[in-house]
């Protein structure tokens, strides 16, 4: 018996590796167990990239993108779209008169800026700060992104939840990085890979040993119990 009634699982660190291949050993047991209870893509990365690999998992294509600013409920969902793109790139638009940046998927995405990770990211967080004090900078592991503070993957599984009347409580969750930290903490079962952030690690109910796709397959070991 499967220890949680849906799954949640990140992308790039967790399913991928962080050249967002997919990492092919996890892909037959992801399969397997989304014929048992839904899995849902949450990742920071777009919304294209999160169904392309739904399609390849075979789950029904309801996922969570840019870090819970996107969510699309179903192959022919329409997007939900929680935070300010729009306060974002203003944002941007000053920091990149400051600062050497560039922009990621710049015309795929709708609430968040992605940049490449070639600047500190504290130096960001401090000049966004001053800024706008209701972003933050956020570090995927993949790139750096400029978001609303009060959105991100758990707060996009909560309304998902409501959709799909499952209690965040009866989810599980599996991740890698820092942006993943507020969904681990709050749903039933969070799971961190090998190759996860310390401070992942710090919330997690359980940091398995194996890394990227071997984690994976680690944590479904511990879901099936």
């Amino acid at each position: 018996m499967i220890r949680a009634k849906a799954l949640a699982i990140d992308l790039d660190g967790t399913i991928a590796f962080k050249d967002s291949s997919l990492d092919p050993v996890c892909i037959e047991p992801l399969r397997s167990l989304v014929k048992e209870i839904p899995v849902i893509i949450a990742t920071g990365n777009t919304v294209c990239y999160a169904m392309s690999a739904a399609v390849l998992l075979g789950t029904d294509r309801t996922v969570v993108a840019e870090n819970g600013g996107v969510i699309r409920v179903g192959r022919d969902g329409i997007d939900i779209v929680n935070g300010s793109g729009e306060r974002c790139r203003r944002a941007y638009g000053i920091l990149q008169r400051e600062m050497e940046l560039e922009p990621l998927d710049w015309n795929l995405r709708k609430s968040d800026v992605a940049l490449r990770r070639n600047i500190p990211a504290d130096e960001l967080s401090k000049r966004l700060a001053e800024i706008d004090p209701l972003l933050e900078v956020v570090d995927s592991g993949l790139a750096l992104h400029i978001k609303d503070r009060r959105i991100n993957k758990a707060e996009a599984l909560k309304t998902l939840a409501e959709i799909v009347e499952i209690d965040l409580s009866d989810f599980a969750a599996i991740g890698d990085s820092n942006n993943d930290i507020e969904m681990l903490k709050e749903v039933g079962i969070g799971i961190a890979v090998g190759n996860a952030s310390e401070s992942l690690k710090k919330v997690a109910t359980y940091v398995v040993e194996g890394v990227y796709g071997k984690g994976v397959i680690d944590a479904i070991g511990i879901l099936k119990g």
